[in-house]
Order: structure tokens, then C-alpha cells, then sequence
């Protein structure tokens, strides 16, 4: 991935396509932002709760990026964390 740089970014509304195997939205593959489609290369982590399903991922050639889906609203929003030069 090369030389990143940490950021704190803010959340931002997303559109989200998912693989769904044994679930409906078991894994994010592609991330449009900003109707950008960028494609997902590599889950870091992920972890549920009651709210949401997070999902820690680089994008393609982007850097790390945090995925939120909340799950009341059905929506996505993504917050970068580390972003290649």
C-alpha cells in the first residue's frame, strides 16, 4: 500500500454492493463514493452490534476506510482513516 496518511475524517452517506452468502449483506465488495465505485481489496476487521455492522476495509489503492451499516435505516456511511498519498 505504500506510504499512508492518518486522517480523522467524518462519516459520509455511501452506496455499499455486497456479496450475500448465508446472510443478505454478508461482505462489502465495492464502495461508491461520491458515485465513484471503488473496489474493496481487503477486510481488515469486522464486528456486529444491535445498530450496526461495521466493517474496517481498503479500498483500492485509497487507503483504510470504516464502513458503518446501520441497520434500522438500511443505509451505509464510510470514514476514512488512512489514506494513501
Amino acid at each position: 500500500m505504500g506510504k499512508v496518511i492518518p486522517i480523522n475524517g467524518l462519516w459520509i452517506e455511501v452506496k455499499v454492493e455486497c456479496y450475500s452468502g448465508y446472510k443478505a449483506d454478508e461482505s462489502p465488495r465495492r464502495v461508491f463514493i461520491r458515485e465513484r465505485p471503488l473496489e474493496v481489496t481487503r477486510i481488515v476487521d469486522r464486528w456486529y452490534d444491535l445498530h450496526g455492522n461495521y466493517y474496517k476495509v481498503e479500498l483500492e489503492s485509497r487507503g483504510i476506510y470504516l464502513l458503518k451499516q446501520e441497520l434500522k435505516r438500511d443505509k451505509w456511511f464510510a470514514r476514512p482513516l488512512w489514506l494513501s498519498p
